[in-house]
């Protein structure tokens, strides 16, 4: 069974993205993107990182300088196609011994392929703190 078959839903994608964030896991990490030329990353601040293999390197740099940490999300928005899920995601990350800080937004695009919901966009920004319309948080680690 090949390892991303775990992924057959949107959400168990979502979940795995984001506990390889909590875990600093690049194994899980790079499990979650698609193995394409056409996956897209951008981290707040930065310039767009293109293609599985560089996005892959910038979590793992990441995950070298950074502890694990605590990530909760809320999902304030989804559209949901036959082969496309489009979220708006919440991302609030706390970093032992770090003084906390805003939430992050961010986009998540997963696609379905032959071997599961893979995510082939992430794009997160910082933001102001706010309050949404619905408090369904759920710490995913």
């Amino acid at each position: 069974m090949c390892i991303r078959d775990r992924f057959k839903t949107v959400l168990a994608a979502h979940k795995a993205f984001y506990k390889a964030l909590g875990d600093a896991d690049i194994e899980l990490m790079t499990q979650v993107w698609s193995p394409t030329e056409e996956a897209v990353c951008i981290h707040p601040l930065w310039p767009p990182l293109i293609g599985q293999a560089t996005i892959v390197a910038s979590w793992a740099d990441m995950f070298t300088t950074d502890s694990t940490m605590t990530v909760n999300t809320q999902i304030l928005n989804q559209r949901h196609l036959p082969d496309c899920c489009i979220q708006l995601v919440s991302e609030t990350l706390a970093v032992p011994g770090r003084s906390s800080s805003p939430p992050v937004l961010a986009t998540n695009i997963y696609e379905r392929t032959g071997d599961g919901w893979l995510m082939v966009l992430h794009h997160a920004s910082p933001t102001a703190e706010f309050e949404a319309a619905e408090q369904d948080d759920q710490p995913l680690h």
